[in-house]
């Protein structure tokens, strides 16, 4: 579902760098949640507001490394920012990380 939801998000609605802003992808939190926690094992690992006061939130699933950016227009919707993979967390993949810095 998540990757169906990029793709309609990258084929209908990305524009070039000089075009118009993207518009992203949203669903009511709660069921956007439920596909990150449920479907693909992600969980909650860094979060903060913008400077236009929005939530935003990290999620990553710590066996895939896969990882999504929510960011909550209002309490109760939630939008698809980017989704990604290979995530490492400082602290967490310590090792990992100074690897891919290093490029060791």
């Amino acid at each position: 579902m998540r990757y169906a939801l990029l793709l309609v998000f990258l084929v209908f609605c990305s524009t070039p760098v000089q075009g118009a802003p993207k518009t992203m992808v949203c669903e009511p939190r709660l069921k956007a949640l439920a596909i990150l926690t449920e479907k693909y094992g992600e969980s909650m690992v860094a979060y903060g507001l913008n400077f236009g006061g929005k939530l935003v939130e990290i999620y990553r699933n710590p066996e895939t490394k896969t990882w999504t950016i929510l960011v909550s227009i209002t309490k109760e919707i939630s939008c698809l920012l980017d989704v990604g993979r290979y995530l490492e967390v400082p602290g967490i993949d310590s090792k990992e990380c100074a690897r891919a810095v290093d490029g060791t």
